[in-house]
């Protein structure tokens, strides 16, 4: 996850178990093959890939839905399998993977997971994925559940609000509240050589102050461009 100013940027990096799928001078595909070892997360790995078929661009695409599934559902049904050895979860795996249904699989989620799984699972070993048509569908998609493209992940409304909230805790439990007539009040991070944050206070009526009429105006910017206040959650 990103930091600071790229608070909201996700990098993907992992070429761990990454090759090329043609030659880069002649832009020859690599062969067809089979009886290959499984290569990969099981959970995750594409049909083919249990069946021994080297992979290529096809397999990406089927393993990237998978982990979508994953995030959206928050498991998949080859999980949790009551096996004794890996052997046997790999078997049970790929009969899972063969015996059930696009529908089923994607039950509950919207139509256009099932036409990308469709797609995935009829295109030929050396066949170009339409990258182009997918991008598109689910752009589509994510406007018409009335989605807003602003970049503010779920995730990092409930972090920022977490972080003010400890803020608003710890430095308000070492000031006095009595000295708060109106205005604006300084208050001092934990951490030594740490900017001072400027909180303003806007407090109704001349009573005795309420927390519930305390108003916190903070620049949620400037507060994420503080590496201690959100460097070790997203990393």
């Amino acid at each position: 996850m990103g930091i600071n100013k790229k608070y909201n940027t996700i990098y993907i990096i992992d070429f761990g178990l990454s090759k090329k799928y043609k030659d880069k001078k002649t832009g020859e595909h690599i062969p067809y093959k089979e009886n290959k070892g499984l290569i990969g997360t099981a959970r995750y790995v594409s049909l083919n890939t249990h069946l021994g078929i080297e992979q290529s661009r096809r397999d990406d695409m089927e393993s990237l839905g998978y982990l979508w599934l994953y995030c959206l559902k928050g498991s998949l049904p080859w999980q949790g399998l009551d096996v004794t050895s890996r052997d046997e979860k790999y078997e049970l795996i790929k009969t899972i993977k063969q015996t059930i249904s696009i529908e089923d699989l994607c039950h509950g989620l919207p139509n256009e997971f099932v036409k990308y799984f469709q797609h995935c699972r009829q295109l030929k070993f050396d066949e170009e994925p339409d990258y182009k048509r997918f991008k598109m569908l689910f752009r589509d998609l994510f406007f018409k559940l009335d989605f807003i493209w602003d970049y503010q992940f779920d995730w990092i409304e409930s972090l920022q609000q977490e972080q003010i909230q400890s803020i608003m805790h710890t430095k308000l439990s070492k000031n006095s509240l009595s000295s708060l007539k109106g205005g604006s009040q300084i208050l001092k991070t934990d951490e030594e050589d740490e900017v001072q944050e400027k909180i303003e206070f806007k407090i109704g009526g001349d009573s005795q102050l309420n927390l519930k009429n305390v108003k916190p105006i903070i620049n949620l910017d400037k507060l994420i461009s503080k590496p201690n206040l959100f460097e070790s959650i997203f990393k």
